[in-house]
């Protein structure tokens, strides 16, 4: 019966929050819960627009494996493919064969960021040697930026075009034509 009590009040206080942040009958306007959660999982950067294909990619800054940091933002201009990894993940490792291939093949017509998920920047740095990755790496050692851009899984990839939108969002290891052909999509 406690349990019971307990459900219905923690329903009640999520009601109570998300007519907050949505808005009232008056047709005062909040902001939507999945940007309010986007905002949370960015560690208090401003999110803009959700993680879904077809909108702008969320606002992120993040540190580099290499030392300093970047920002999605800095990479608009050109279509990027942002994947999220980690070390102990084996289709992430079975993966990054193929992503290098691409960013290869592909030059400076597209960018490539990897980002090392809520691990040690030393396991990164061992792994992208292991593996031989030659274009950005990055960090995301709390999980923000993955929850953000819409992870519920690694190897986790998102392809944005030159003007920030998603096109792509796949939780799942992608070969190289897979790859290929997301960026293909973008880049039209």
């Amino acid at each position: 019966m406690l349990l019971v009590s307990i459900t219905i009040g923690s329903l009640a206080v999520a009601v109570l929050i998300a007519t907050w942040l949505v808005g009232d009958d008056t047709g005062a306007k909040g902001v939507d819960p999945q940007t309010a959660l986007n905002i949370e999982a960015a560690g208090g950067v401003q999110v803009s627009g959700t993680a879904k294909e077809g909108t702008t990619a969320p606002t992120a800054r993040f540190p580099l494996l290499k030392g300093g940091e970047m920002s999605i933002d800095d990479l608009r201009g050109t279509p990027v493919v942002v994947n999220f990894w980690s070390s102990t993940c084996v289709p992430c490792r079975q993966e990054m064969p193929a992503l290098e291939q691409v960013h290869a093949a592909n030059g400076d017509k597209v960018r490539f960021v990897g980002i090392d998920v809520a691990e040690s920047a030393e396991a990164g740095t061992n792994f992208a040697k292991e593996t031989g990755v030659s274009y950005t790496l990055g960090r995301d050692p709390q999980s923000k930026m993955i929850t953000a851009f819409g992870g519920i899984a690694l190897p986790h990839t998102v392809v944005i075009d030159a003007d920030g939108v998603i096109r792509a969002i796949r939780n799942k290891a992608l070969d190289a034509n897979e790859l290929q052909e997301l960026i293909d999509k973008a880049s039209r």
